[in-house]
């Protein structure tokens, strides 16, 4: 569940960003219709969303094992 509300978030974050900065670019912005944007900034959003579920799946394997032994995390050392 935690993964899928990173992906939204992560989404609606790229798109708000997208948006926001070509309201500031004036003369210079492009529209989200023009070739590859619309793929750039759903690919954006697709990262920060994989990120964020690689590091809680780190994170959940890691807590795993150190709760074995500490001398095992990679975080320990």
């Amino acid at each position: 569940m935690a993964g899928v509300l990173a992906l939204l978030v992560s989404l609606v974050t790229s798109f708000l960003s997208f948006f926001l900065g070509q309201a500031l670019l004036g003369e210079h912005r492009t529209t989200i219709g023009a070739d590859n944007v619309l793929r750039a900034v759903f690919g954006g959003g697709l990262y920060m969303g994989l990120i964020a579920v690689f590091s809680m799946g780190w994170r959940r394997c890691c807590a795993r094992r150190c709760s074995r032994s500490a001398s095992s995390c990679p975080s320990s050392r």
